[in-house]
């Protein structure tokens, strides 16, 4: 995991004094025995995400012994109050070494650039100076494809291919005024080619699947199989999410559905072997990323496009304007 994505999970998890937070209520119902740790399943999270990175100290396995009875899932832990008492402790210890290793990472840390694509190289040790190439090309492809189906013109940097790291990135480079209409198709065409790859990978093995064959057509069924029958149902999803791409970023290019039909083949067969398309470290708001999963916040899109091209309206207005007066 790279530094910044750490840091990137600190942020969301510790409080903005950069310590792990310990939520505690006192419950009448309960009395003076028990209370309750409100905000439990993030405190395992967070607890072993930092010993992850090597920071543990002395009192850990009191604290694994006191939360291993409960759900590490549960939003809140009723426990004895000596018990809490030892779990404070701890974190408390803990905290001291937290604050230190975040205050370090955030000098290492170098933000990027919102309008950035990381991409993960295939992790497997065969993957060759032709591979390289091959997928230089197919991010090409891929790239220039989304920018020619929509009609804005864009570069693209590719940095990081030399340096032997696992991960490259890609920025990319257009006028402000299309600037994040561009960046948000491409986030939502990897969204897409991601949720199509995931989909042909799992679908078959779903009850889903299985129950929409059984319920169709007897007639149908004689001239498809079900492999076939779950193509149909990927590629009609993958449709719909093109379409309703197009539809919210206001795309009325007649061929540019057939485009972005050909590269999100492009992003699954990239996808296929190995690769990994992720934003920015320090995505734009319209964009977020969880657990894999990219999504865009359209509604917040529109905002800012506006937002960027309404002192350009005010120009063209006021050039009007004194024009008019001459």
């Amino acid at each position: 995991m790279r530094l910044g994505e750490i840091k990137n999970i600190l942020d969301k998890y510790l409080t903005p004094e950069h310590i792990i937070a310990l939520e505690i209520e006192n419950n009448r119902n309960y009395g003076n025995q028990y209370v309750v740790i409100k905000n439990y399943n993030k405190l395992i999270f967070i607890e072993n995400f930092v010993a992850e990175q090597g920071l543990i100290v002395q009192g850990r396995e009191v604290f694994l012994n006191a939360t291993k009875p409960n759900n590490p899932n549960s939003s809140e832990a009723i426990m004895q109050t000596g018990v809490v008492n030892q779990i404070s402790q701890y974190i408390n210890a803990l905290n001291q070494f937290v604050r230190i290793y975040y205050l370090t990472l955030n000098t290492m840390v170098k933000p990027q650039d919102p309008q950035l694509l990381n991409i993960k190289l295939p992790d497997r040790d065969n993957f060759s100076i032709k591979d390289m190439e091959k997928l230089m090309k197919k991010l090409h492809v891929i790239l220039n494809g989304i920018s020619d189906a929509i009609d804005i013109a864009a570069s693209f940097d590719i940095v990081g291919v030399d340096s032997g790291s696992k991960w490259i990135e890609i920025k990319v480079n257009v006028g402000p005024e299309c600037a994040t209409k561009l960046f948000g198709i491409i986030m939502g065409i990897l969204s897409i080619g991601i949720g199509t790859f995931e989909l042909r990978e799992h679908y078959y093995q779903s009850e889903e699947a299985k129950l929409s064959y059984e319920i169709i057509d007897k007639e149908y069924k004689k001239q498809i199989s079900f492999d076939d029958h779950v193509i149909r149902m990927v590629d009609k999803k993958r449709d719909t999410d093109i379409e309703t791409l197009l539809k919210k970023t206001d795309i009325k290019k007649p061929d540019a559905k057939n485009k972005m039909d050909t590269i999100v083949a492009h992003i699954v067969d990239a996808l296929h072997d190995g690769v990994e398309f992720h934003p920015s470290l320090n995505p734009p708001e319209y964009i977020k990323e969880e657990s894999g999963e990219i999504h865009i916040d359209y509604d917040k899109l529109h905002e800012i496009e506006a937002k960027t091209q309404k002192p350009k309206q005010i120009t063209e207005d006021k050039s009007e304007s004194d024009a008019g007066k001459k």
